[in-house]
């Protein structure tokens, strides 16, 4: 499963999920209509308050970058982009992007 890219809208979501053992192959084996349980979010927030205002270099690669792109969503939201000042982000994966290539362009251009 990927992020295709497209908007969404209600109660969809969007991730990204690596095949990579028990769990992760059961959830590609899974089909549209298929229901899935998720708890969270788990763990401590971002500070984002200490963010406000500054400009920001975020660095990360693989997989574990899904993380950090919802960071990055929050902030170049037309609600709270203006709160920030530059935003840079440096990625690199092994593999592929955990972005859609569409995603990826997107974000170049317009921010």
């Amino acid at each position: 499963m990927q992020n295709d890219g497209k908007e969404l809208k209600g109660n969809e979501g969007n991730d990204a999920v690596q095949k990579a053992g028990v769990m992760t192959s059961t959830l590609h084996e899974m089909e549209v209509g298929d229901v899935m349980g998720v708890r969270g979010p788990l763990g401590n927030s971002w500070p984002i308050d200490f963010l406000v205002g500054k400009n920001i270099v975020i660095v990360g690669g693989g997989f574990a970058f899904t993380t950090l792109r919802s960071l990055i969503n929050y902030m170049i939201d037309e609600k709270n982009r203006s709160r920030f000042g530059k935003i840079t982000v440096i990625y690199g994966a092994r593999t592929g992007p955990v972005f859609s290539l569409a995603e990826l362009d997107k974000l170049t251009k317009e921010y």
